[in-house]
């Protein structure tokens, strides 16, 4: 359904005409009730910020609201709609905001309801108006008056304080509703033009609500707090107080300055026709202008040519500290979580001195001043391994069930392909143990009816870290072997040659993996923050031991070194 909403004045009231709806055939794993309340009425949604900017723009008068889905509804077929009820969702700010009475539709038949809490609105639903009639019940307490009718049985059915109808003329309908200053009549018409059920309300007496629309962030780091507020009825006169203080005449907006650290709070009343809002309004927070002290102890060590690990003792700050911000060379690099006080840069490069330094944060945003420097140089890379096949399986450690073929090739003049019912295709090279390990192979997946497991990385006595793989589909998936967690791509690989890269930082629970695909970093699938355990990286291998699969896979040009090696 389109979706389409708006607002007019009409003598001293306002009409908010509003999209609630959702194609009955388009619900996909939720339901008609659940897409609309996300569709139209989650805070953000454009629907939902309109509604809201207009009736802060709109304080005073009287306001209606029409929508097809009901707050409150007896229909067994075509029930309340729970998405809508409650503080935190539309009944909640229709309430807010002053708004009389909601009309709504969808249940064929004729329902008054009353209003579910002081200060929201009367609701009712008038689904008369030609289509077939729909049997009310059961009743609920809160309905007030509800007629409804069964065209298979012709029998009448009613809930709350209404009789129950002998014909369906008594229950297909109109309402008519009469304003007349601040006093409404509702009145329902059947068929035959037989009034029914008339309510008149005054609304002159409606208890005037106060409303904080803003204020200071919580906490905040500033000694001056501005709030801006507004009265549910207007005109009105307003009170404010700070910190329990005497209520004094007030404007919106109105500022506080030279508030010390600690907690405070801030109250507003307002003063209309109807007389002074019984609740002020309530604003809590607190100031913390007081930076944490500075991270001391701060130390930087080489796990490898191209990563540096990071410790430092905490620091210290009376609201608790947020987190800690790393520089390198004086340029932002990483950020570590309030209880970290350690981090794995893996974006260096080989044999590089750099300086690394650390500062404190906390919720209100005061900063520390950066720690004294740390200087590291990273050590030269290991020389790599390179292997393309091009001399059989010469320079392996171990391999099983690759056969050597020239016929599928990404470079040179052989490849080694895993042609299999049974699973076990796999080379394996063990390597100088280094913390920080690269490794890449190109692929060609030429069909799979099952996973298969492309390039791993182990520790010292063959343990697996962790494997790269695809589903039979081409997904890329990451499985990290000493956490036992297995995390999905949103990325598939096509049909021909990719080039896929692992890296892995052994560093205990600030390990880092990450996963490239022709050169770009998988996101989903890769990790500045994990854990690998403490032992390195020993060995790598392509394929899979594992038996019992089905596929058939190339791979050429295999490589494993201690920086990126790239495409």
């Amino acid at each position: 359904y389109a979706s389409s909403w708006y607002a007019f004045d009409a003598g001293p009231a306002r009409f908010y005409v509003l999209t609630s709806a959702w194609g009955d055939t388009n619900t996909g794993n939720g339901s008609v009730y659940a897409n609309d309340a996300a569709a139209h009425w989650s805070p953000g949604t454009p629907e939902y910020e309109w509604l809201l900017a207009d009736l802060k723009a709109h304080p005073g008068g009287l306001k209606f609201a029409f929508s097809h889905y009901p707050f409150y509804s007896d229909d067994k077929s075509q029930g309340s709609d729970t998405f809508l009820q409650g503080s935190s969702s539309l009944e909640g700010l229709l309430a807010t905001y002053g708004v009389n009475i909601a009309f709504n539709g969808h249940s064929h038949l004729y329902e008054r309801n009353f209003a579910s809490a002081p200060g929201y609105p009367i609701t009712y639903i008038s689904g008369g108006g030609g289509a077939t009639l729909e049997t009310i019940g059961p009743c609920h307490a809160f309905d007030a008056f509800g007629l409804g009718w069964s065209p298979n049985r012709l029998a009448g059915s009613s809930c709350g304080g209404a009789p129950v109808p002998t014909s369906a003329t008594q229950v297909f309908h109109f309402i008519k509703v009469s304003v007349s200053g601040t006093t409404v009549t509702v009145a329902p018409t059947d068929e035959l033009g037989r009034t029914f059920d008339v309510q008149t309300y005054s609304f002159a007496n409606t208890i005037t609500d106060t409303v904080i629309d803003s204020g200071p962030a919580n906490p905040s780091n500033s000694s001056t707090a501005t709030f801006s507020f507004h009265s549910t009825i207007s005109p009105a006169t307003f009170a404010c107080a700070i910190d329990g203080g005497t209520p004094a005449p007030c404007t919106s907006p109105v500022t506080y300055n030279g508030l010390a650290d600690g907690s405070h709070s801030f109250s507003v009343s307002a003063t209309a026709a109807s007389g002074t809002d019984p609740t002020p309004a309530v604003r809590t927070w607190s100031v913390d202008a007081t930076a944490p002290t500075v991270p001391t102890s701060v130390v930087a060590t080489p796990l490898g040519p191209s990563a540096v690990g990071l410790t430092w003792n905490a620091s210290i700050d009376t609201g608790g500290v947020a987190g800690y911000d790393i520089t390198r060379d004086g340029v932002v690099i990483g950020s570590a979580g309030a209880a970290q006080t350690s981090y794995s840069d893996a974006t260096a490069a080989a044999a590089t001195t750099y300086q690394y330094a650390v500062r404190a944060r906390d919720a209100a945003g005061n900063t520390s001043v950066y720690s004294t420097p740390a200087p590291v140089t990273t050590p030269a890379g290991v020389a790599p391994f390179q292997n393309g096949f091009e001399a059989s399986f010469t320079g392996w450690t171990s391999t099983g069930g690759l056969a050597l073929q020239g016929t599928t090739v990404h470079s040179g003049a052989f490849a080694a392909e895993g042609n299999t019912t049974n699973g076990a295709t796999y080379a394996k090279k063990t390597v100088t143990a280094v913390a920080d390990g690269y490794a890449r192979v190109y692929f060609n997946l030429k069909s799979a009816a099952s996973q298969v497991n492309l390039l791993r990385m182990r520790a010292v006595g063959s343990v697996s870290l962790g494997y790269a793989f695809v589903t039979a589909s081409g997904q890329l998936g990451w499985r990290n072997d000493v956490t036992a967690t297995t995390t999905m791509s949103s990325t598939v690989a096509g049909p021909g040659w990719h080039a896929l890269e692992l890296h892995l930082l052994v560093n205990g629970t600030t390990s880092i993996s990450d996963v490239w695909l022709d050169g770009t970093r998988l996101a989903d699938i890769s990790s500045a923050l994990t854990n690998l355990g403490t032992s390195p990286v020993s060995e790598f291998q392509i394929g899979e031991v594992q038996t019992g699969r089905t596929y058939d896979v190339v791979f050429d040009d295999a490589a494993f070194g201690s920086q990126r090696i790239g495409p």
